[in-house]
């Protein structure tokens, strides 16, 4: 019987193909049943860290702004995010 990182195929009831926004969510969205999601490219590979991956970000909270959101990612980038872009 074949293992994907360590579960047996038996033990695995659903396999989610792709790491988008969706992917991700319908993942989610089946705990707490064990799911496997794969990905074209490896993490390390991707264009986006580990724990970035599939990242979605809104100002939607009250008193919350676009503004103030984009002053938070900028501050929570550690000087690796580029406001200008």
């Amino acid at each position: 019987m074949s293992a994907v990182k360590g579960l047996a195929r038996r033990d695995v009831p659903v396999v989610v193909v792709g790491t988008g926004a969706a992917g991700l969510a319908c993942a989610l969205e089946m705990a707490p049943t064990p799911v496997v999601v794969l990905t074209k490219t490896p993490l390390p590979e991707s264009g986006s860290s580990n724990l970035a991956r599939g990242g979605i970000a809104a100002a939607l909270a009250p008193g919350d702004s676009p503004e103030r959101h984009a002053a938070d990612t900028l501050s929570a980038g550690a000087g690796l995010s580029d406001g200008d872009q």
